[in-house]
């Protein structure tokens, strides 16, 4: 009877944000879903004040967690075209130059168009050294521990998405790994 009237009496919106209080980490068993026991869940305590001000409470959490699920939203958009301005800025610098009043010539790519008259245009194989291909084997264990030569890989050029340059990589080798193997050691 008891759980009965506490059904009557309770709004379904204030006992959802209830719930959202509940400290699943604490509860969690072990299983490949966390989840929790219907007796640890039952043992829950909640203030349960009036009907009416549950009520309250439910519309003004409905109403504040939408509005911070708005700026959430707006904050996204923000970031994404943050993202597209940051990579403008960057495109533009590489391929435009920071003078805006430099003499500009045909680059002679199509993609590129025009670049500052005194630069020079060419493949990148003839401004840097492109090494590939040099992995020492990963299945031998005794390459890929203790670790201190930093391996930069495939993982690591897709942070260049984000960052600027690579500060750290994903995967370190040890001096064992680079002497056999091809691989060679780069300033």
């Amino acid at each position: 009877m008891f759980y009965t009237e506490i059904q009557r009496n309770t709004y379904p919106r204030y006992l959802y944000y209830c719930a959202l209080t509940i400290p699943f980490g604490f509860y969690s068993t072990s299983t490949a879903l966390p989840s929790m026991t219907q007796e640890d869940l039952g043992s829950n305590v909640f203030p349960f004040p009036s009907f009416s001000e549950q009520e309250t409470i439910a519309k003004f959490l409905d109403h504040e967690t939408t509005k911070i699920d708005t700026l959430i939203e707006k904050q996204q958009q923000l970031i994404k075209l943050l993202k597209e301005k940051r990579q403008a800025v960057i495109s533009h610098a590489v391929t435009k130059g920071l003078n805006p009043d430099a003499p500009m010539k045909d680059s002679g790519v199509e993609w590129l168009g025009e670049v500052p008259e005194h630069w020079d245009v060419g493949c990148i194989k003839q401004f840097a050294k492109i090494e590939s291909g040099h992995t020492p084997d990963k299945k031998i264990e005794e390459y890929w521990i203790d670790c201190d030569i930093p391996w930069v890989s495939l993982n690591d050029s897709k942070t260049l998405k984000v960052v600027d340059y690579i500060e750290d990589t994903k995967y370190k080798v040890n001096l064992l790994g680079i002497q056999n193997s091809s691989a060679r050691l780069l300033p």
